[in-house]
This record gives structure tokens, sequence and C-alpha cells, in this order.
């Protein structure tokens, strides 16, 4: 497997989810924080094969800890452009790298652009370094000694 196997994997795992999710959640996915003394009584689950999705949070109240937040800041509509656009990238190296040689002087240019995406993908790939099928040998040079640690 190569990097751009690797990160196309991890994307269509987030974009069968995301699917998945979108079409469970009834395009309903979002926290209405206009109430600012809203608090919700009981957690709602929806329940997705073997996953559970909490929409919301018993007795939290606006402006304290809540994964809300954040889990409607990642509704499945922005994981699919986020997917989108990270395979816009892969794309690109793989269309640029087909049919290139190491050393051809009119391609300078083009090795350039290689390069650069090359890079790009190193660190798409970082973000997924705690995945079993993650070489560390993919890890960006200052990272190599955290690969598959949190922050």
């Amino acid at each position: 497997m190569d990097i751009a196997e690797f990160i196309e994997a991890r994307l269509a795992e987030r974009e069968a989810l995301a699917l998945k999710t979108a079409a469970a959640a009834d395009d309903a996915w979002h926290w209405d924080d206009s109430d600012p003394e809203r608090t919700a009584a009981d957690a709602t689950f929806q329940l997705l094969g073997d996953d559970h999705i909490i929409l919301e949070e018993p007795g939290v109240r606006r402006g304290e800890t809540s994964a809300i937040p954040f889990i409607a800041a990642n509704d499945p509509s922005w994981v699919l452009r986020d997917v989108a656009a990270k395979r816009a990238i892969v794309s690109a190296l793989r269309d640029n790298e087909t049919g290139w040689k190491r050393g051809d002087a009119e391609n300078r240019t083009r090795a350039t652009v290689i390069l650069a995406l090359r890079f790009a993908c190193v660190h798409l790939a970082a973000a997924d370094s705690a995945h079993p099928d993650y070489d560390p040998e993919w890890a960006p040079r200052n990272a190599k000694a955290n690969v598959g640690r949190h922050a």
C-alpha cells in the first residue's frame, strides 16, 4: 500500500460513515444555540448499525464544555466536502506522477508540483498515524518520533 492508497482508504471510510449518518439523521444535523438557557432534558441517540451518535447531551448549558458544537461542526455535509477536497489532492498527485521520470530535465516544474503534492499527502496521512496500516516512513520529517501518539 502506498501513501495515496492509504489516504484514499481512510477517505472512503469517512465518506461511507458520513453518507450513512446523513441518511439516518434526515439532514437535521445541527445545534440550535439561539437560546442561552437551553438544556437537553434527556440524551437523544440515533442508532446506526453498531454505532451510536449522541445528538444531545443532558444538562449541558451553552458555554459549558460540550461535544455538541464539535459534532455539529463535523456534520456529514462538511465531511463529504472535506473528503472531496482531500481526494482532489491525492488525485492531482497520481495524475502528475503518471509518466514522470526522476531526473527528467524538461519536467522540472512538474517535479516541483509532485514534490509539493507529496508534501501535502504526507501531512494528510499523518492525521491517521494511529491507524494500523500507517507506515511510519510516511511521517513528516519533524514528526517521526510522534507517530501514532496523540498530542
